[in-house]
């Protein structure tokens, strides 16, 4: 039993290890868009990327104006 332990654990631990870089690769390709938006200098531009008519199109160009206190124009799309 002693022995199977030894020859065992390295490989239970490399398998640990390999599937968290896995996984952390996983999740930093999932930010994708909001990362964009959330770091572009001009917004404008980053919002022009978008697909008009799409549900993030209208989510993004809402958020952006309700952070920049439009809420007029926020409303117009409800």
């Amino acid at each position: 039993m002693n022995i199977l332990r030894k020859k065992l654990l390295p490989v239970a631990v490399f398998g640990l290890a390999i599937s968290g870089i896995v996984e952390q690769e996983v999740i930093a390709k999932e930010i994708g868009y909001v990362e964009t938006f959330a770091l572009a200098e001009d917004r404008e531009v980053a919002l022009g990327q978008l697909i008009p008519g799409t549900e993030d199109y209208y989510y993004f160009y809402c958020l952006h104006h309700q952070a920049g206190g439009d809420l007029a124009t926020v409303e117009k799309f409800r």
